[in-house]
């Protein structure tokens, strides 16, 4: 007996269901998930677009300084009006200096008339070599800062012990009623407000620098006249 012929099929459609592969399903529903990743994404683009269209800002800083952040800093991307932008912990001269000298010793009392006459030693012998500082400037914000008690970008004490240590270092023979020898005496403090200046340079720190780095290459500390010279360059 013949075996029986196979059924035909009149359309394979019926019997053959074409099953998706996984590039042709369709998109599912966002989750939770993936907002998150889009959301962050969004974030990080908008901060990179603040940081790249701003091109510098001056902020008001709790020291009362206006200071430049260029587009590459993140600074000013939160800044607000007078919000502190250089942290909680800010020391001043003004408050801290006395303190400084009298922990270390250095806090002798120095006349101002002796002060005049080293500044006029300074300004007359070494400033025309190394001009940088203006005469009538330095002794009119000196008489300002003394009389009103505020402070000044162009006088500072740490500029004016750098000048008084260079001048004292010219004053040869001379009795100065200093700890001898007396420009190490105002170089040792100008040293000591400096650190503490740091926190807020001014125009009258760099001064100070370059008149420091004078200093000390003529005492042969030719290491740290460099460390201030490359300081006050980087200004």
């Amino acid at each position: 007996m013949d075996p029986a012929p196979p059924p035909s099929i009149s359309n394979p459609s019926d019997h053959f269901v074409l099953v998706d592969t996984p590039n042709s399903q369709p998109a599912p529903y966002p989750s939770s998930l993936h907002t998150n990743v889009q959301d962050s994404g969004d974030e990080d683009n908008s901060i990179t677009g603040i940081l790249s269209a701003r091109m510098g800002a001056l902020r008001l800083v709790e020291d009362g300084q206006l200071r430049y952040y260029g587009p590459t800093s993140n600074l000013h991307v939160h800044a607000d009006g007078l919000r502190s932008l250089s942290g909680p912990s800010f020391r001043s001269v003004a408050t801290e200096g006395i303190g400084v000298l009298r922990r270390l010793g250095l806090d002798q009392e120095v006349p101002l008339a002796l002060e005049t006459h080293l500044a006029m030693l300074y300004f007359a012998w070494e400033d025309p070599a190394i001009h940088v500082v203006d005469q009538e400037t330095f002794f009119a914000e000196k008489r300002r800062c003394l009389l009103q008690d505020t402070g000044s970008p162009y006088y500072s004490e740490t500029l004016n012990n750098a000048i008084c240590a260079m001048g004292a270092s010219l004053a040869a023979g001379e009795n100065l009623y200093l700890p001898e020898p007396a420009s190490e005496f105002f170089s040792a403090r100008a040293k000591a407000l400096l650190d503490v200046e740091m926190d807020s340079p001014t125009v009258a720190t760099v001064q100070a620098l370059v008149i420091m780095s004078a200093t000390e290459a003529a005492s042969t500390r030719d290491a740290r006249g460099w460390l201030y010279s490359g300081w006050c360059n980087k200004k």
